[in-house]
């Protein structure tokens, strides 16, 4: 009988270990890839969200001082005539570079910062006394930093 010479299989085995060892190796910098990716997904998302909600929360500002100042001025304003005419100058603390306003239409445009890419932009049409309400909101959309106000990225509501 043939002696058997030990360790002869020692080497296929070794060979497998290192090739488990080289796998798990590979599947835990995957995972880790994956986890570090998804969480600084998840990181920007929460910060877009913030941002655009507190922009929302900016316009629904803007549209409460606007009420209560159009509220005002239906009160003083005589007639249609003399609320176009004031309606201006009424206007003017709240006009900045974020919030324009076209006389000839009555129209106010503001838009907010939500994020580093995109605004909050709300259009409403300031309505002359004896409306059925003081303003009409046209539009809520957001816009891209990099496109035109006429070109909405998601337009929210119309």
């Amino acid at each position: 009988m043939p002696a058997i010479k030990p360790g002869a299989n020692v080497g296929l085995i070794s060979l497998i270990m290192v090739f488990m060892v080289l796998c798990l190796t590979v599947f835990v910098a995957l995972a880790l890839t994956s986890a570090s990716t998804d969480r600084n997904l998840t990181v920007r998302t929460g910060q877009t969200v913030t941002a655009f909600y507190a922009a929302q929360n900016q316009s629904q500002a803007f549209l409460l001082e606007l009420d209560a100042l159009l509220l005002e001025l239906n009160l003083d304003a005589i007639d249609a005539t003399e609320f176009s005419a004031m309606l201006p100058q009424r206007l003017e603390p709240l006009l900045s570079d974020n919030i324009t306003f076209d006389e000839s239409l009555h129209l106010l445009n503001a838009r907010w910062p939500a994020g580093e890419r995109l605004y909050f932009e709300t259009e409403i049409r300031v309505n002359l006394p004896g409306a059925e309400t003081r303003y009409s909101t046209l539009s809520i959309r957001t816009v891209s930093v990099q496109e035109s106000f006429n070109r909405p990225v998601g337009n929210l509501w119309r």
